[in-house]
């Protein structure tokens, strides 16, 4: 086995980081707390919080129980990973966008941003939030591209 394929001792393995993060992403979409995870599971929050960070590799006998809780396949902790290995196939520009707003929907930022947004209910409020987020982020690029 070379060392691409091994866990380097003080690093962390790309595959264990994605697993987690879907986890993580599963977890959030249910509006789960790490607790609420760990309990049947008769883990704490603390090792939850290593198994979604990649620090700590989910085992094979424990992944099968973190999908039941969380509803899905265990296929599901693994879409997207086949980008990572050699000579795999780049994504179509339309599934990388679709993965990155199913990045954003799954974090901590986005669920709390779209929760809030949804409470909206005047259209052009919603248009005038849309606008200054825009804003914001064309004025932050334009920053970056002067240093």
């Amino acid at each position: 086995m070379n060392q691409e394929n091994c866990r380097q001792r003080k690093g962390l393995h790309p595959f264990d980081i994605h697993v987690g993060n879907r986890v993580r992403n599963r977890r959030l979409r249910l509006d789960m707390s790490q607790g609420s995870l760990g309990k049947p599971l008769g883990l704490t929050f603390q090792q939850i919080q290593k198994y979604e960070s990649g620090r700590n590799r989910i085992s094979a006998g424990l992944l099968p129980m973190i999908a039941r809780i969380l509803g899905v396949e265990i296929a599901y902790f693994y879409e997207g990973m086949e980008t990572g290995l050699p000579n795999a196939a780049r994504r179509r520009p339309e599934e990388e966008s679709a993965r990155l707003v199913m990045e954003f929907v799954s974090s901590n930022e986005g669920a709390r941003l779209i929760r809030a947004f949804m409470q909206i209910a005047e259209p052009n409020v919603r248009k005038r939030v849309c606008s200054l987020v825009s804003s914001v982020a064309q004025e932050e690029s334009v920053e970056r591209n002067q240093e």
